[in-house]
């Protein structure tokens, strides 16, 4: 049993979303802390500046957790991308969002952290636009070595939906990029509950 939560964007983390963080620590259990930033709405609009802040928001609620039992499990979530600056709604599959999900993975293993990151994407149906913002964003997990990858098939609009058809393609090519990720690798292989220096 994981928990994953995000923080109250920017530099905040309110009680319920640290409640259960700090009772599942207390049992020994993973937390996952993914701050949920995105550039030019609750981030400053500049790639460094929002995984600063990324950075400070989980390592924060991750100290906390060592202090609450040393030693409990946890991992660094990165969910950073920008805003729309038409629309205002958060934009995925773009190259900032793949930018900073590669970035993220570096500052994971800076920290020896095991890393969840996200397969996301913006589009309205399983279409081009969903197969190309879902490739661009599995292969920055991919390349940048996501221990856990959310929202790896079904996921459209942003979260919004879901979709069987998505499911399919999201699948396929999650296997995929399992594949192609482990051919390189040594044989010890990746966990959920430690850092891939």
């Amino acid at each position: 049993m994981f928990t994953n939560i995000n923080s109250s964007s920017p530099l905040k983390h309110d009680w319920p979303m640290l409640d259960g963080p700090m009772r599942h620590a207390r049992r020994n259990q993973l937390v996952i802390v993914t701050p949920f930033t995105l550039s030019g709405a609750m981030a400053p609009v500049t790639l460094a500046g929002a995984l600063a802040q990324q950075t400070a928001e989980c390592l924060a609620c991750l100290a906390l957790l060592q202090l609450v039992r040393p030693g409990a499990p946890v991992a660094y979530g990165s969910f950073t991308s920008n805003v729309d600056m038409r629309a205002g709604a958060p934009a995925f599959g773009t190259p900032e969002y793949v930018r900073a999900t590669q970035i993220s993975g570096q500052l994971a293993r800076h920290y020896r952290l095991p890393w969840r990151a996200s397969n996301a994407n913006a589009a309205n149906c399983p279409d081009p636009q969903a197969t190309w913002e879902s490739a661009a964003s599995l292969w920055a997990c991919s390349t940048a070595r996501a221990n856990i990858v959310y929202h790896a098939a079904g996921w459209l609009e942003g979260g919004l939906c879901a979709s069987f058809e998505k499911v399919v393609i999201g699948l396929r090519d999650a296997a995929a990029a399992g594949r192609l990720s482990s051919a390189g690798r040594s044989k010890r292989g990746g966990s959920c509950c430690r850092g891939d220096p």
